[in-house]
Order: C-alpha cells, then sequence, then structure tokens
C-alpha cells in the first residue's frame, strides 16, 4: 500500500510472494513489537524504506520513459 500511495499509480499490483527466498522484510516497528517475522529477518529496519524508495522511483522512471 506504501509503494502503492507514493507512486500515485492506484491501480498498481503488487507479487508479494516468489519462488526465490529472500527472507522477511518488515517495517521498523516490527522489530520494537517482536514476533516471527522480526525475529527471523536477516535484514536491518532500514531495508523496507531503502525497498520502497527504490519501487517508487524505478516505477516514476518506467512511467516517465526516462
Amino acid at each position: 500500500a506504501a509503494i502503492r500511495a507514493e507512486s500515485g499509480m492506484s491501480d498498481l499490483l503488487m507479487a508479494c510472494y516468489a519462488n526465490d527466498y529472500v527472507g522477511y522484510v518488515v517495517p521498523p516497528n516490527a522489530y520494537e513489537e517482536g514476533g516471527y517475522e522480526s525475529g527471523l529477518t536477516p535484514f536491518g529496519s532500514e531495508v523496507e524504506g531503502i525497498i520502497r524508495s527504490a519501487s517508487v522511483q524505478l516505477l516514476r522512471e518506467v512511467m516517465d520513459g526516462d
């Protein structure tokens, strides 16, 4: 939902699960809450924001034709 909102593409469809294993990418607040995903992720709390920003930038470049 965050990528859809930031990209301005209301009809954007996201594929969330794929055959290759990356690991859990969880939002920063999930680290404080604890739980299964935040306990198993190999990534730090900044990764969700990095992926979101890169995704939005790529979508904008593709849509603008740059």
